[in-house]
């Protein structure tokens, strides 16, 4: 990407171009490099001589780099036409020093795929896939860091319904508590050329907000309850990120959750329409030429971390009760309790609450989610 010849650690693999081995004089196969840039030819004879042809995928848009530039293992072994030299594959051996660089626009975005907290080269395998044991994961944010009475990402109201949607992080808790979304850095960039963020289905963009920066202050560029509320607009499907990308830096972007997998929260008015959010969402990157045709494009899946109700076996951090006065101090109060018992301040956890807020008679479940790397988050439900 910076035109030296040379493939550096954080340049990434080119998917999907087809290479082709020749044997001199003889015939040829062909394959394609996989999703981080790899491809192999096996079962190669000792005493024949190949050489390789890499078929540059956009003629109009990139271009060989510089050739033999440096150690064999991270040069450009390709001519201006994608062609190599010939050579040999002595018998027992593994030759990995065949390659080829192209310069032009990246396109890649990438998630926490390992689920380490962090996004690195390694991330790049399975990006666009999602396994039990690999791809990224994002949390739903329903707490409240900012101690202003509401969650931070969206409310329900008693029926259910979402309100009080808030797309801005507020503090540093809330940037932390967001995914990392990495979009790699596109190099120089056509005149007119666009970088495009785009989800294919209105219900995952219904379930999460998408930050330019996980920075407090920063306000969602995608994502939104929309239309799951009667009257409200939409949520869009794609953005114009092209001012928030660098042609020389990677660049983090945020993801908050807003549903769990599952939930179909609506106003009644749309009770019965097809408003499950199945738990994925998937981030698509495009490269769009002056006339809005895609060039190039990338694909991030991720899923929503699951809700874990905590066990009654775990310790107690609060103890909730209303304060009614005399008619249930004995409860409350050791010193009012009847011989051989104990109040619930004993605990030294009671919290107490007025008799006009009777929140504790419904039934509450209480619990977290959490993604890797992150904090728990708590919340609790109410049936």
């Amino acid at each position: 990407m910076n035109e030296d010849g040379l493939q550096s650690a954080d340049e990434p693999g080119f998917p999907g171009v087809t290479v082709i081995l020749h044997e001199d004089g003889g015939s040829s196969r062909s394959t394609v490099t996989d999703d981080v840039g790899f491809y192999e030819f096996i079962n190669l004879d000792p005493y024949t001589f190949y050489s390789l042809e890499f078929v540059n995928p956009e003629l109009s848009t990139y271009t060989f780099t510089q050739l033999d530039a440096g150690p064999d293992n991270v040069d450009n072994d390709a001519d201006p036409f994608g062609l190599t030299i010939s050579f040999q594959v002595p018998a027992g051996t593994r030759d990995d020093t065949r390659d080829a660089g192209l310069v032009g626009p990246n396109i890649m975005i990438v998630g926490d795929t390992d689920r380490n907290g962090t996004v690195t080269v390694a991330d790049e395998l399975g990006r666009a896939g999602w396994t039990k044991v690999r791809g990224a994961i994002f949390a739903v944010n329903y707490d409240d860091d900012n101690k202003n009475g509401k969650s931070d990402a969206v409310e329900f109201n008693d029926k259910g319904e979402p309100v009080n949607e808030d797309f801005v992080l507020e503090n540093a808790d809330d940037a932390a508590q967001s995914a990392p979304l990495v979009i790699r850095r596109t190099g120089a960039l056509p005149a007119g050329w666009k970088v495009f963020l785009k989800m294919e289905e209105k219900e995952e963009a219904q379930a999460v907000h998408v930050f330019k920066r996980r920075e407090a202050g920063e306000t969602a560029i995608l994502g939104r309850i929309g239309d799951r509320v009667p009257g409200a607009a939409a949520a869009p499907l794609e953005v114009d990120i092209t001012a928030f990308v660098s042609p020389t830096e990677d660049v983090t972007f945020g993801v908050e959750g807003l549903l769990f997998r599952g939930m179909t929260p609506a106003a009644d008015a749309m009770v019965g329409t097809d408003l499950n959010f199945n738990g994925i969402a998937d981030f698509d990157l495009e490269l769009r030429n002056a006339a809005g045709v895609v060039i190039r494009e990338d694909r991030a899946r991720m899923k929503v971390a699951p809700w874990v109700m905590l066990s009654n076996q775990e310790a107690s951090q609060d103890v909730w009760a209303v304060d009614a006065g005399v008619s249930n101090e004995t409860f409350r109060v050791t010193g009012k309790a009847d011989p051989g018992y104990v109040g619930l301040d004993d605990s030294k956890q009671l919290q107490t609450y007025t008799e006009a807020a009777r929140w504790a008679q419904d039934h509450a479940e209480i619990g977290y989610t959490q993604r890797p790397g992150a904090p728990k988050i708590y919340s609790v439900f109410r049936r």
